[in-house]
């Protein structure tokens, strides 16, 4: 592993492509970056922070991308430095994809950040990891229905086991700027019932187990937050 400190990496977005991963804390963001490179790293502070950001090269299907893995974040409001980063990088990245790795059982938390991102205009990829995780509480998700939600690729993981890493790297060519169904905005306090179209039990969920696996209320009241309140309503 290579480190460097204190100095500004080059941009190679504009001719062989740039990948961002960006998530919410503990979502297997740094496994799947390794899954994707299988290469030496470079780790960096990102410059005036303490932030440590990690970048390698990959060969995608023969095509050459430098994959930068971006710090955990809650939201993108600039409340914090490591969301402050993040806003940074994406803004000196403006043509890169961003692929965010999402935790398949937190999933209204994460489309909450996908809101949010969806506000940059960029191309995406949507990860759900973590679903063996979501399997043993009894869920599922209806990634093709999220897909046409979100009007983006969505794809299925398991990040410890390597599982999903070539469906991510098939799915990068088709990445595009999310066009959100206004539904699932518009929807945001109305509904008393979880909305299982998305997420939804197994056949055999008994006594609650998988009660929110997945959550299942991802279809019902998504939340704006922060500054970009309202603007995709």
């Amino acid at each position: 592993m290579t480190h460097t400190h204190g100095q500004r990496t080059e941009r190679h977005d504009a001719v062989d492509g740039t990948t961002v991963l960006v998530g919410n804390p503990n979502v297997g963001k740094s496994v799947l970056f390794k899954n994707l490179t299988r290469r030496y790293v470079t780790v960096s502070n990102y410059p005036g922070t303490t932030v440590e950001i990690v970048r390698a090269r990959a060969a995608f299907n023969g095509r050459s991308v430098e994959v930068i893995d971006t710090p955990g974040i809650n939201d993108l409001a600039p409340r914090s430095e490591d969301a402050r980063v993040t806003l940074s990088l994406l803004e000196e990245h403006h043509r890169a994809t961003i692929v965010q790795v999402a935790d398949a059982k937190n999933l209204r938390r994460a489309l909450m950040l996908t809101l949010q991102l969806a506000e940059l205009e960029r191309p995406m990829v949507l990860v759900l990891n973590m679903m063996d995780e979501l399997a043993e509480r009894g869920g599922e998700v209806d990634t093709g229905r999220l897909s046409q939600l979100l009007g983006i690729p969505v794809v299925q993981t398991v990040a410890p086991r390597d599982r999903g890493t070539a469906e991510l790297i098939d799915a990068l060519p088709a990445a595009r700027a999310p066009r959100i169904d206004p539904t699932v905005v518009a929807r945001a306090g109305e509904s008393p019932e979880p909305d299982r179209t998305l997420s939804r039990p197994r056949a055999k969920e008994t006594d609650g187990a998988a009660a929110g696996a997945g959550d299942r209320a991802v279809g019902r009241s998504l939340p704006t937050v922060g500054p970009f309140e309202g603007s995709l309503q």
